[in-house]
């Protein structure tokens, strides 16, 4: 039988002394995503949802695409941060055995810059090759590389 689920307040208290007593995060980052994660779960208490494991995607999204303090729309940088951060409150929450998914699981936000990858060329492939083949001594150590 899977435990009952925690209120927010004391569930974000355990993640935040969990991040801040084992975690691979450093200081700042511990202190700039429990912020975010501290004002994720006052919007929810604010909506009236009780635990971690009521929130829907819904509220994920309404969260990540809040207007910032000013009341303008925020960056996608900022979009991008909250999401990371509300996705590492709740991997923790799995991690000390709270029954909850996560609710951000399908939201898609723009990538964050303007160039995306792609699939080199068949010409472009051909040019590496010959660029490897044909460098000096210089290249040779480059070969592995490229």
């Amino acid at each position: 039988m899977p435990p009952a689920p925690l209120p927010i307040d004391v569930a974000l208290d355990l993640v935040l002394a969990s991040w801040r007593s084992d975690g691979p995060h450093s200081e700042q980052t511990v202190a700039r995503v429990g912020e975010t994660a501290s004002r994720f779960a006052a919007r929810l208490s604010a909506t009236g949802v009780a635990t971690f494991a009521l929130v829907t995607p819904a509220d994920a999204a309404g969260f990540i695409h809040a207007r910032t303090r000013g009341g303008e729309e925020p960056e996608l940088a900022t979009r991008h941060a909250r999401r990371t951060a509300v996705r590492m409150l709740y991997r923790t929450l799995r991690a000390l055995g709270q029954p909850v998914g996560d609710p951000t699981l399908d939201l898609r936000l723009p990538p964050r810059g303007l160039l995306a990858a792609r699939p080199l060329t068949d010409d472009e492939v051909m040019l590496c090759r010959v660029t490897a083949q044909l460098g000096g001594e210089s290249v040779a150590r480059l070969r592995a590389v490229v």
